[in-house]
């Protein structure tokens, strides 16, 4: 009897064996490390991932707009679903995991020593969630890594969205303020192409504009509105005499976004956004993302399911002065 029980014994310990390895399997076949996580936290993200992926497209972008990302159309539920995922496996991590994580992205993480835990969690994970748009954002020509900062290519690729859903009309207008000579032809995929191109040069570094006009075969001497000018006027095969730089026909591109413009003072609604997701009116954009997101997983009525019509309430209230302080910054030239 007793060997027949040390044999059920050891047949139960080799099938728990075979259970743990093929759930570890499973979930590496999924992209979730387990090694990086523990079995517990790992399949907690596999069952969040499944019920992801039995969500409609509407609610997979919500969760997305959650994170602070721009709206982005043209990605499928996939990559949507792989991004929320990685979210997800990030949000499990430790401050010095999280560091790790940012160090192997060579993503520069500066000025964090004098913050407490939770402050540097925040940042490393604003960092690592906004690198999840930056491969599919170089492969729409926007050149990330030349750009100022990570806001400029996030504002670059919500003005380009815009542009997608616009009008006809409305790429017109928009078109008519770059103040480019006429030209007969110029149909709507060029427009928002030369537009592109300029929403582009704004933001990038000055020294990468510069390298930008020697690769056009032009002089990089000149202000940041006189080499976009250049730019914008070769790109369209218009003649550039050099060293004039502006023509005469008096072409003046569109004043340059002035990223260190004071904010007007916040009015009353605005002011009354910012106290609702806890931020001081002085509060800047990556911190008014790290703080809707915050408050926006907290109470998402999925997270509060005893709770839900009150979750919900909340949640229409954080979104709604998220979308106040974002507007105001894009007014002050911030956003």
């Amino acid at each position: 009897v007793g060997m027949v029980h040390a044999s059920s014994s050891h047949k139960k310990e080799l099938l728990q064996l075979l259970h743990d390895w093929l759930s570890v399997e499973m979930l590496e076949s999924k992209g979730i490390s387990v090694k990086l996580l523990g079995r517990e936290a790992a399949l907690a993200i596999f069952m969040e991932v499944e019920r992801l992926e039995s969500m409609p497209r509407s609610f997979l972008e919500e969760e997305y707009a959650m994170l602070g990302m721009p709206n982005e159309p043209k990605l499928d539920n996939n990559e949507l679903i792989s991004r929320l995922k990685q979210v997800l496996m990030w949000s499990q991590l430790e401050v010095d995991q999280l560091l790790e994580q940012c160090q192997d992205r060579q993503l520069q993480v500066q000025h964090t020593l004098k913050l407490c835990e939770e402050e540097k969690r925040q940042i490393f994970l604003d960092k690592l969630i906004m690198s999840l748009g930056v491969d599919g954002w170089e492969k729409q020509g926007i050149p990330v890594s030349r750009l100022s900062s990570l806001d400029c290519a996030l504002n670059i690729v919500e003005e380009l969205n815009r542009l997608e859903e616009a009008t006809d009309k409305e790429v017109k207008d928009m078109y008519k303020l770059l103040g480019l000579p006429k030209e007969a032809g110029v149909d709507r995929t060029a427009m928002i192409s030369r537009l592109k191109h300029y929403l582009i040069w704004q933001d990038l570094r000055p020294s990468e504009l510069r390298k930008e006009c020697l690769k056009h075969n032009l002089s990089a001497a000149g202000s940041i509105e006189e080499l976009i000018t250049k730019l914008l006027l070769k790109t369209c095969g218009f003649v550039v005499e050099e060293p004039q730089t502006i023509p005469d026909w008096g072409f003046q591109p569109p004043p340059r976004q002035e990223k260190k413009t004071p904010a007007p003072t916040p009015n009353g609604k605005v002011a009354a956004a910012f106290y609702q997701l806890g931020l001081d009116v002085t509060a800047r954009q990556d911190e008014v993302r790290r703080a809707y997101r915050r408050l926006a997983l907290q109470h998402h009525p999925d997270k509060n399911p005893h709770l839900q019509e009150e979750a919900a309430k909340k949640f229409q209230q954080i979104t709604s002065a998220y979308e106040t302080i974002m507007a105001h910054l894009k007014l002050a030239g911030h956003g």
